[in-house]
């Protein structure tokens, strides 16, 4: 395939102040990745690794 798309849970608490509170946060995370034939193993890791991280910077928008 050439694009994959995986939706992850995350907690939806990225606040220190929500910890404590009782309720249901989750929310799912679409990453989006593309994965190419000639790419080495390791360099696909490190993108996948990115978008995570740089979903993780949105994740207070709901799904």
């Amino acid at each position: 395939q050439e694009d994959i798309i995986v939706g992850s849970p995350i907690a939806g608490r990225p606040h220190k102040d929500l910890e404590p509170i009782l309720g249901m946060f989750v929310n799912t995370l679409a990453l989006r990745t593309r994965p190419e034939g000639g790419k080495p193993f390791a360099q696909f890791l490190q993108e996948v690794r990115e978008t995570a991280l740089e979903a993780y910077e949105h994740q207070d928008y709901p799904f």
